[in-house]
């Protein structure tokens, strides 16, 4: 999380430490669907999807009392029809992802435009599939039963034998919603205590992001403020502000609450300097591994790589770019393109750490 570029509009590559310019062999990164040419970027614009179309619920999950998630990433061509489509998340069946692929694949688009000329522009798509009533328990009596015993062994700090416990029971097919929920609440409190903020931060982003309204308000309290401390663990100051946000708004949190005072604290305190570092690691994905990020400074660097990044995608307001990774280089984003989310491509299970910094 960067070397050489173009032009004011342009998300800027400069050499790495130790890189000369006269080593004219090395292949520096290379900036593809570069927003515009122009300081103006009057004429740059996000694909815009024609119509509205979601992926259908599957009668049969209906049937079953199944739910289930799909996130999958695909490019718009320059002619506004979809292709590379892949899967990278998966919760329930397959017939789940087969229907949202299939959806996507027929969406067109008015095509994305870079200085006024059509481009390629490369997205994510994330969807649910629940009945909007908590479903049918599916596995109740197991849930409360390992929650109970792997918050035991955590007290104890036995915690690879509440994460055994918990794992066993989130392969049942019949989970829903609330019952997954519950269980990667009890595996992030394990993950943190064992120091893992990256997978204590990634269990909890889809029940808190994509189904919170599951859960009852003292429960969903409950895994906000698990997240929030797992996002300033992380060092992710961007997403600890975010969360810090939805915590302060929860019946019953003041003003003076130890958890936004931590967060405020650690505003203050990368205010104050001139760079920080938060640590990533992608996930175990299904056909593509993403990991994703919300910059809070313009410039940023990957460093630590323990393992592989492809290439990351940097979408802003109206601008998106597609780069290559290479370690210790740096990207600067022009600041008026405000607060981009940066998506990353990698190998399953790659920790790296990001330093962001101000231009």
């Amino acid at each position: 999380m960067r070397a050489i570029f173009l032009s004011l509009c342009f998300v800027l590559f400069l050499l790495p430490s130790g890189m000369a310019a006269a080593q004219d062999d090395i292949a520096l990164p290379q900036v593809e669907n570069a927003p515009c040419q122009t300081s103006e970027c009057l004429r740059s614009a996000l694909a815009k999807r024609i119509g509205r179309v979601i992926p259908p619920y599957s009668k049969l999950a209906a049937n079953d009392n199944i739910e289930g998630f799909v996130s999958v990433q695909y490019t718009v061509g320059i002619d506004g029809h979809v292709k590379d489509i892949k899967l990278a998340e998966l919760i329930g069946p397959r017939y789940f992802a087969d229907a949202t692929i299939e959806t996507v694949q027929n969406w067109t688009f008015t095509p994305g435009l870079a200085d006024g000329k059509a481009v390629e522009q490369t997205f994510d798509f994330s969807t649910i599939f629940n009945l909007r009533n908590g479903g049918t328990p599916g596995a109740r009596g197991l849930v409360i039963n390992a929650y109970g015993k792997a918050v035991g062994l955590l007290r104890e700090g036995k915690f690879d034998e509440a994460e055994a416990i918990l794992k066993a029971v989130e392969a049942e097919p019949k989970l829903n919603f609330y019952e997954r929920g519950m269980l990667g609440n009890a595996a992030a409190l394990i993950a943190i205590s064992k120091g893992e903020y990256v997978r204590a931060q990634e269990l909890l982003r889809i029940p808190t992001d994509y189904y919170a309204w599951e859960f009852p308000p003292a429960v969903l309290k409950t895994m906000l403020a698990t997240r929030v401390g797992a996002a300033v663990g992380a060092g992710n100051l961007a997403a600890a502000l975010v969360l810090a946000t939805r915590y302060s708004k929860m019946s019953g949190v003041k003003a003076d609450d130890p958890l936004l005072k931590q967060v405020a604290e650690m505003k203050a305190g990368v205010d104050a300097a001139p760079s920080f570092a938060m640590q990533g690691e992608v996930p175990q994905g299904q056909d593509i591994s993403l990991d994703s990020f919300i910059t809070y400074y313009s410039g940023l660097t990957f460093t630590n790589i323990v393992g592989s990044l492809d290439s990351m995608v940097i979408q802003c307001r109206s601008r998106t770019v597609k780069s290559k990774i290479v370690e210790k280089v740096e990207w600067r984003i022009p600041k008026d393109w405000g607060n981009c989310q940066v998506t990353i491509t990698g190998a399953p299970r790659t920790k790296y750490q990001v330093v962001q910094f101000k231009d």
